[in-house]
């Protein structure tokens, strides 16, 4: 008797996204929506003087480091939504209303998002690379 909880999905489960910038730095965004393990929020930004994953960094910035240093901090990886960060993400939005001026991110970010999340799409599609703007 199986007890596998394979289903079939009416759209992509995983996305795994490669970006060349301007300046010729590289980016990646992946998401997984279909898999079982814990809730999990991670980020990783890597650079070549150094990286933070999550809540650790590695790099130049102390001498003699040669593991991850980790900074002590609330993490987002429950599905208790208490901790994560949209109550800043409002006050931001509420402060820059009042200060007459652009929220960060704000519309046009999003649109920006968006055309990516499309490019994305086309590129996977048709199996070819796809230049910004559409």
């Amino acid at each position: 008797m199986s007890t596998s909880r394979t289903k079939v999905l009416d759209y992509p489960s995983t996305e795994i996204v490669l970006l060349k910038f301007a300046d010729g730095s590289i980016g990646k965004v992946s998401c997984c929506l279909e898999c079982n393990m814990p809730y999990v929020c991670n980020v990783e930004v890597l650079g070549t003087k150094g990286c933070f994953r999550n809540n650790q960094f590695a790099g130049d910035l102390f001498k003699g480091q040669t593991g991850f240093a980790t900074v002590p901090t609330i993490m987002p990886d429950s599905s208790d939504v208490h901790h994560h960060p949209f109550a800043g993400e409002v006050d931001e939005f509420i402060t820059a209303l009042n200060e007459h001026r652009r929220p960060l991110p704000d519309v046009e970010d999003a649109a920006e998002t968006i055309e990516i999340c499309l490019a994305a799409e086309i590129s996977a599609r048709e199996r070819r690379p796809v230049a910004l703007p559409l």
